[in-house]
């Protein structure tokens, strides 16, 4: 059974995803990350999901436009779905195609991308249940950790509308 265990806000603009570990190396608009970012996926359209390389690690990029997304966590799968409250059907199993994230901290950070991950801080890594991080964040609500089982994910963009919506999800499947 799939369960909401929170959201993501945006103003506009990507979000990060990624091991927590990874994504507190991501300096956001306090450094050159965003702005790199940004210089990148302006060749790409909305909805599309993308790599994003730091020196160090590898992180998830997601547009799905301004507003809230909600993250939806079932047995070995971790849902991004923009807009917020749609109503979203999954198939019980997908065979996805798409880009691999290894998490293996055991903590998924999603991050508004001009936010710093310096908001991660140790104690965020013994979470036993989806919150924001524990440091400062540029606007409240604009990031999460969710635990999950350490692993590879294999992370994939699946439309679906449902009463005439059109929602976009980000499906991460354990492998």
């Amino acid at each position: 059974m799939t369960v909401r265990v929170g959201f993501v806000s945006s103003e506009g603009g990507p979000y990060l995803i990624a091991d927590a570990a990874s994504a507190r190396n991501w300096r956001g608009i306090d450094g050159p990350d965003y702005d790199e970012l940004c210089s990148q996926m302006d060749a790409h359209t909305d909805g599309v999901l993308n790599e994003f390389r730091l020196p160090s690690s590898t992180l998830l990029t997601w547009e799905p436009g301004a507003g809230v997304a909600d993250v939806l966590v079932d047995t070995g799968r971790v849902v991004l779905a923009h807009p917020s409250d749609a109503r979203v059907e999954l198939p019980a199993s997908m065979d996805l195609v798409g880009i691999d994230v290894m998490v293996e901290s055991g903590v998924l950070a999603i991050l508004w991308a001009p936010e710093n991950g310096e908001c991660i801080k140790d104690q965020d890594f013994a979470i036993q249940k989806a919150r924001p991080p524990s440091g400062l964040l540029a606007v409240d609500g604009s990031s999460l950790l969710v635990p999950v089982v350490s692993g590879i994910y294999r992370c994939s963009i699946f439309s679906n509308g449902i009463d005439g919506q059109n929602v976009s999800c980000v499906v991460m499947l354990r492998k």
